[in-house]
């Protein structure tokens, strides 16, 4: 509204200014008219750009707050509770009775859950602050994989954890953390979906495309085909309903796929619902050649 009242504002100024109108200043109407006109928008342009700056700053000032107070003030306590309960559990201040040590095992899971969560949140956060940064190395893959998987330790329930691991992968260029993240979450989510039954982690070298392929396949309820995109984005799951009955806030396949694009490498899915589903990470092989 302000830049079109602007070209008349200005000339009626000009009018006014002027003692005698002589009349080639008509024709300089259309020139004033537009100069006016770009002026006005220009100044909008600016203004609106300055704005939005200063939002956007607010933003990001809040979101490190966020971090900060996440990372300090959350994760502080939840290691100390963890800390106690697992020490009590190791009897090293007494014996402890088949029902107290049963609450500890709650204690601990629950308090394991929470840093997930936590951990999650300071992992979006890095991202949207572009605080993220990569470390890479190369990873003898055999030898890193078969470090991972002993930190699963034997489950207790109907579903079997299985490892297909060859010795002769090839090594990749990566940040060691964030694949870390990147297979805790696909595994974690197999196992969490995975009433009965079996989950696996196979790993691969497809030749023909200079990669290896990490395939996380499970047994469980699956996802329906066009829930298939949905699924990698922020705060969202197949069926929202399976948040009360397992968990989660949908960020971990999310940081998933944000992780392996920064990695240069690439997620897939397949699955239908009850038939399970499997998920393969596909990175580039350090070797030029690979057998």
């Amino acid at each position: 509204m302000v830049s079109v009242a602007a070209p008349f504002f200005y000339s009626v100024l000009l009018f006014s200014s002027l003692d005698n109108v002589q009349p080639n200043v008509f024709l300089r109407l259309p020139f004033l008219f537009v100069v006016s006109l770009f002026y006005g928008y220009f100044t909008q342009f600016i203004r609106r750009e300055k704005t939005l700056r200063q939002e956007e700053e607010l933003r990001d000032r809040g979101r490190k707050e966020v971090l900060n107070i996440v990372s300090h003030e959350f994760r502080t306590p939840l290691n100390v509770i963890s800390g106690y309960a697992q020490a009590i559990q190791d009897k090293t201040w007494g014996e402890v009775t088949p029902g107290q040590n049963e609450a500890l095992g709650k204690i601990s899971r629950q308090s394991d859950h929470l840093m997930d969560i936590v951990n999650a949140v300071l992992d979006i956060t890095r991202i949207e602050t572009g605080e993220l940064s990569l470390e890479r190395e190369e990873l003898p893959l055999s030898d890193y994989l078969n470090e991972v998987s002993r930190k699963y330790v034997p489950l207790q329930n109907s579903v079997a954890l299985q490892w297909v691991i060859p010795n002769s992968l090839p090594k990749v260029n990566a940040d060691k953390l964030k694949l870390t993240i990147i297979l805790q979450n696909l595994i974690n989510n197999a196992l969490k979906f995975t009433e009965q039954g079996n989950v696996s982690v196979t790993a691969r070298v497809n030749g023909a495309k200079q990669l290896v392929e990490i395939e996380v396949k499970d047994s469980g309820i699956g996802i329906p085909k066009e829930a298939h995109a949905l699924v990698f984005e922020k705060f969202q799951q197949a069926d929202p309903s399976s948040t009360r009955i397992h968990g989660g806030i949908g960020l971990g396949l999310y940081i998933v796929k944000v992780f392996t694009e920064l990695l240069g490498g690439t997620i897939s899915l397949e699955s239908e619902p009850e038939k399970g589903s499997t998920f393969t990470l596909s990175l580039p092989a350090v070797s030029a050649r690979i057998a």
